[in-house]
């Protein structure tokens, strides 16, 4: 029988709080939306989106113990009014992602977290919304221990 003592929500809080944290500390005036939470679109104003993608799990045998580790990526939107100028919102998603990348945390369950690569670019303007995205990509590990 396994156990598994890793929690996915311990990383996503991990996550969650770097990116609120700077997000409060450069753009306190952005709403920020966080994904399977509610949120009300301001009108033709501005926010932060943010979405965690884990990919699949791979694990490995360390005796007793196994190590867990999931890849993935984190995806910060900046949500701007289009043409209104695209420099202020590229600079804040640089800033946003800052808070992750080059970084390795631990928290509770998750023995490692490592944030290994940044991209910032623009995306398609959607609807009346010029976004700006900011990719960070990641690495976590975590134990699951085996019991008789």
């Amino acid at each position: 029988m396994n156990v598994d003592i890793l929690d996915h929500d311990h990383f996503r809080q991990l996550v969650e709080d770097k990116v609120l944290g700077a997000v409060q500390q450069h753009a306190s005036e952005y709403p920020v939306q966080i994904s399977n939470n509610p949120f009300k679109q301001p009108k033709d104003s501005k926010w932060v989106s943010l979405v965690i993608k884990s990919g699949e799990s791979v694990t490995r045998s360390l005796g007793k113990k196994f190590i867990e580790r999931t890849p993935g990526f984190v995806q910060i939107d900046i949500m701007h009014p289009a043409e209104t100028g695209h420099a202020a919102p590229k600079k804040l998603a640089h800033k946003l992602a800052a808070s992750l990348y080059p970084n390795k945390f631990a928290y509770a369950t998750v023995t490692q977290a490592n944030f290994w690569k940044k991209l910032v670019d623009e995306a398609p303007t959607t609807g009346s919304y010029f976004r700006i995205m900011a990719r960070v990509f990641f690495w976590y590990d975590g134990f699951v221990e085996r019991q008789s």
